[in-house]
C-alpha cells in the first residue's frame, strides 16, 4: 500500500518522476549534441520536466523525526523518503532532497540499511550504506562531538541513522558524506559543500566502546518519543549481523566493493560551490548548454 504524502501518494508521485527521468535520459542519449538547435531545446524541455517532478517530489517529503540533540534535547527532523529505496531522495548522482533547517549543534547524518525482502529497482544507483550501523572514529573522537544511533523504517527495511552533533569544530573542515550522497558539509560554510570517496570513512562497526564512552548515545525503535538512551547493556544495536560492506544497488542488486573509479581521485575532498552542483542538479549539468537554458 502506498503512503499518502503531502500532495497525493507516494506511488504516484514517484512514478511520474522516474516518467520524467527516463525521458530526460532518453533525450540526452539522443538530443545531447551542441550543434543541433532542435535537439537541445528537446533536451532543455526534458530537462524543465524532470525539475517539475522533482520539485513535486521534494515539496511531498513527509518530514520524519529522526534523532534528538544530545546538547539541547532538540528533536532532529529531516524531510526524507523512507517509503522505499526508489525514490530519489535515494540518488547517488542526483538526489533530490529540500533545503531541511539545521540545528547549530547538527553536523552530519550518515546510515546504514538492513534489507528485508528484495531491493528495489530504482534507474538510478543507491548507495545504502553498510548493513549494520557503524560510527566515524575520525569524527566521534573529536572534541565536543556525539552521536545518536536511531533506526528508521524504509518501506520493507530497516535503516539506521546516526547524526553527528558538535560545536567548536574548525572551519573549513570538510566531514564525512551525508547518507547516500556523494556530498559531505564544510563546518563553517553553509553555501558549500564537498566531495570525497567514501573510503576515508574508515568505519568502526565495534560500538560498545563508544556506547560505554558516553559519546555515542541510542535511540529505542519505534520510539515515538525519542528518549536518548546510553550504555551497551540494553541497546538492541550492538553486534547485529549483516554486511560491513559499503554496497551500492544497481538493478536491484547489491553490488559490495565501491567502483573508486566513479569518485575523485585527490587526496583532498574536491570543494563545489553549493549543494546543487556538487550533486549535478543544474541544467548544464544534465546536457543543456548555456544557450539554450534561458528558453526553458
Amino acid at each position: 500500500m502506498s503512503e499518502v504524502w503531502n500532495g497525493g501518494n507516494r506511488e504516484d508521485i514517484v512514478a511520474a518522476w522516474r516518467t520524467a527521468f527516463e525521458m530526460w535520459k532518453a533525450a540526452l542519449l539522443v538530443d545531447a549534441r551542441e550543434d543541433d538547435a532542435d535537439g537541445q531545446q528537446r533536451l532543455a524541455q526534458a530537462a524543465a520536466a524532470l525539475t517539475s517532478a522533482e520539485d513535486v517530489y521534494a515539496a511531498a517529503l513527509p518530514e520524519v523525526a529522526l534523532s534528538r540533540c544530545p546538547w539541547t534535547g532538540t528533536v532532529v527532523t529531516r524531510h526524507m523518503d523512507t517509503g522505499n529505496l526508489d525514490g530519489p531522495w535515494w540518488n547517488l548522482d542526483q538526489p533530490v532532497r529540500p533545503d531541511t533547517s539545521r540545528l547549530e549543534s547538527f553536523l552530519v547524518l550518515t546510515g546504514a540499511v538492513k534489507p528485508s525482502g528484495p531491493w528495489p529497482t530504482p534507474p538510478f544507483v543507491v548507495a545504502p550504506g553498510p548493513e549494520v550501523p557503524f560510527v566515524v572514529p575520525g569524527l566521534l573522537s573529536m572534541d565536543g562531538v556525539r552521536a545518536v544511533l536511531s533506526s528508521v523504517q524504509i518501506g520493507p527495511h530497516t535503516g539506521y541513522a546516526v547524526c553527528y552533533f558538535g560545536t567548536g569544530l574548525p572551519d573549513g573542515l570538510p566531514l564525512v558524506n551525508e547518507w547516500g550522497t556523494r556530498a559531505c558539509r564544510i563546518v563553517g560554510e553553509d553555501t558549500r559543500w564537498a566531495q570525497r570517496p567514501p573510503q576515508d570513512v574508515d568505519p568502526d562497526f565495534d560500538l560498545v566502546p563508544w556506547l560505554a564512552s558516553g559519546r555515542l548515545l541510542w535511540i529505542q525503535a519505534a520510539d515515538n518519543d525519542l528518549v536518548l538512551r546510553t550504555g551497551a547493556s540494553s541497546c538492541p544495536y550492538v553486534g547485529l549481523a549483516g554486511s560491513h560492506a559499503f554496497g551500492l544497488l544497481v538493478d536491484g542488486r547489491r553490488i559490495d566493493g565501491l567502483d573508486e573509479g566513479s569518485w575523485p581521485d585527490e587526496d583532498e575532498p574536491v570543494l563545489t560551490e553549493d549543494w546543487q552542483r556538487v550533486l549535478g542538479n543544474t541544467m548544464t549539468e544534465r546536457g543543456v548548454t548555456d544557450e539554450h537554458t534561458d528558453s526553458v
